[in-house]
């Protein structure tokens, strides 16, 4: 197959398209963020390949655990029984971290894949790094490879999946509540899925209000970390305080709330220079690679705070983080006076 250079998008349209018409790769390489995504495109392939009485004959997986080059070139080979396809998955392996030798192998192996097996590399905690420095196997990879990224979706993406999803429950929300559902759950697919079915099974009302949402759906801890700081910039210092102690009540690591807390002020001071040049959330999102739907919150929420007092809250956090790793004290108690400091800063 001639070698054609294409954005990740264009792979992601490429396999829908394809998928649709029947039509298969011999070489596929999944990665990205968006875990829903990824997870639903590999079981679409898997079924639309090999699925019938021969399936376990015809799937082949392999992960670092088990890898082989042997095995694996042996189950390329390996005839369709009962099937027009074989599927060769494998799961977080790099090709380009092995050996001067199985590297070769490889290369030799995707320049001569056969028509009746598809290889499918599935990037799920390993990150897709291709180094091309090693031009004989990228080059093979490249010319044989459909690429496909499976990014973090924007609001405007989310925001009529979650209709879709709504629809097929009988269910409808207003598309406001959609975005605070959406900013309550990071934005992630599998979490959006898992908590519109508590909802849809939550209510037996056609439609999905915000006491269903705030009844039923548990927040991201970054979530509740805005909930805190939009009460830091209302000077609401108590409903902070308080949403901090519910936070700790769950056992979430004191270090880790405080990195989420230190990341919301840098986004909320450059949010505030954004806003004295003029310019949109849109910047701020393209600035700190954050997704639309959380800049809009930090850019309304910049406006609740002054320059000097965001440079003065991001020392205390940074003085905060500082103290939780080097002292014996309790680090939940060192977050609360962070609180009470900021309060004080305030006056």
């Amino acid at each position: 197959m001639a070698r054609q250079k294409r954005s990740d998008n264009e792979g992601y349209d490429l396999l829908r398209r394809e998928l649709k018409e029947g039509v298969f790769r011999p070489l596929y390489i999944f990665y990205g963020e968006e875990d829903y995504l990824r997870e639903n495109y590999r079981k679409q392939l898997r079924t639309k390949t090999v699925s019938g009485p021969a399936e376990d004959f015809n799937y082949h997986r392999f992960t670092e655990e088990n890898w082989d080059i042997a095995a694996f070139s042996e189950a390329m080979e390996a005839i369709p029984m009962m099937s027009e396809r074989s599927l060769v998955e494998v799961v977080d392996v790099d090709p380009f971290s092995r050996p001067e030798g199985e590297r070769q192998q490889l290369a030799e192996l995707f320049a001569a894949l056969p028509e009746y097996c598809t290889v499918l590399y599935v990037y799920d905690t390993a990150a897709w790094k291709p180094d091309k420095r090693m031009k004989k196997l990228w080059s093979a990879l490249e010319a044989a490879a459909l690429q496909v990224e499976f990014p973090r979706q924007s609001e405007g993406q989310l925001v009529p999946w979650v209709r879709r999803h709504l629809h097929a429950g009988q269910k409808v929300m207003a598309d406001d509540l959609i975005r605070y559902l959406i900013l309550l759950t990071g934005g992630s697919m599998t979490t959006l899925a898992a908590e519109l079915q508590k909802l849809i099974s939550y209510t037996d009302q056609p439609e999905i209000t915000r006491n269903d949402v705030d009844a039923v759906v548990i927040p991201v801890m970054e979530a509740v970390i805005f909930d805190i700081t939009r009460d830091i910039g209302r000077k609401d210092f108590d409903g902070a305080l308080g949403k901090l102690r519910d936070l700790l009540r769950q056992d979430v690591e004191p270090i880790a709330v405080n990195a989420v807390i230190g990341r919301q002020l840098r986004q909320l001071y450059g949010a505030a220079l954004l806003t004295k040049q003029g310019r949109s959330y849109y910047d701020l999102a393209s600035l700190y690679g954050i997704r639309d739907f959380a800049a809009r919150e930090v850019y309304g929420q910049a406006r609740g705070f002054s320059l000097p007092m965001l440079k003065k809250a991001m020392l205390l956090s940074a003085r905060t983080d500082y103290a939780m790793k080097t002292s014996s004290g309790d680090a939940g108690a060192l977050l609360e006076m962070l609180v009470l400091h900021l309060a004080e800063e305030s006056r």
